[in-house]
């Protein structure tokens, strides 16, 4: 088992997994965290947060494309989005869970939780747009220049998206999360990723697995650190616990 990270234990001391109320009792827990600025705080929250765990250096690193992004607006010399019409222009803010997914903005939180938005390329951002992660039918309808992909999910009448392998467990935990911190909280929306907060069992079956394939690194456990330390104050317990993914039987 992976040995949860620095100041993990504490935090979920009063945490009973053997509980049938996991879900719920983790809800509580994280739900109460500092909620951040869309602009400019989750801008000024992605080079801490994500500037090792994607592999750029003193560049900001990208999700969905093979980018090394030049941090900051472009007025400060940066490629912060800004119009795109090409993969490559800028980069902005993912929502893995989309905006549209839970009816608009009004949960500040959830719109502005760095646990689930990532930098990504603008013009491939804009691709994957509000469509279900899943594992594509081949041929693909688009790919990337990291090759994330469009296309049909497969054994499904619908489109989705397929992240590269490299980040399969990340995002799929970023959703675990989302699903769990804002537990019966939304109010919308029914379609084939999610039914409010509750995920659609094949989207879910898949995020199980890409959970299992590929579990949390050494650098994921320092990225959920650093949130924990010095920017929300709450922790993604499914990085710190993968184990706890099986003891929940429906997200």
């Amino acid at each position: 088992m992976i040995q949860a990270s620095l100041g993990a234990e504490s935090y979920y001391a009063q945490i009973d997994p053997a509980s049938s109320s996991l879900q719920a009792d983790l809800a509580a827990l994280v739900s109460n965290h500092t909620i951040l600025t869309y602009t400019p705080g989750v801008w000024d929250a992605f080079p801490q947060v994500y500037g090792n765990i994607l592999g750029c250096g003193d560049q900001l690193g990208d999700v969905y494309s093979s980018k090394c992004w030049n941090i900051g607006s472009e007025s400060s010399g940066g490629e912060q989005c800004g119009n795109y019409r090409n993969e490559g222009d800028c980069y902005n803010r993912e929502h893995v869970w989309p905006v549209s997914w839970w009816g608009g903005s009004s949960n500040v939180a959830a719109r502005t939780d760095i646990f689930h938005i990532w930098p990504s390329d603008g013009w491939v951002n804009q691709r994957r747009g509000n469509l279900p992660f899943c594992n594509i039918e081949q041929p693909y309808s688009y790919i990337s220049s990291n090759g994330n992909m469009g296309g049909r999910c497969a054994g499904q009448t619908y489109n989705g998206w397929e992240v590269v392998d490299e980040y399969k467990g990340e995002l799929a935990r970023a959703i675990l999360y989302v699903s769990t911190a804002y537990m019966d909280q939304f109010d919308c929306c029914t379609n084939d990723a999610v039914d409010g907060s509750k995920i659609q069992p094949a989207m879910e079956a898949v995020l199980r697995r890409w959970h299992a394939n590929d579990p949390p690194s050494s650098l994921e456990r320092a990225m959920n650190d650093i949130v924990f330390f010095d920017v929300q104050g709450n922790r993604n317990p499914f990085i710190d616990h993968p184990e706890w993914v099986e003891l929940i039987l429906d997200f």
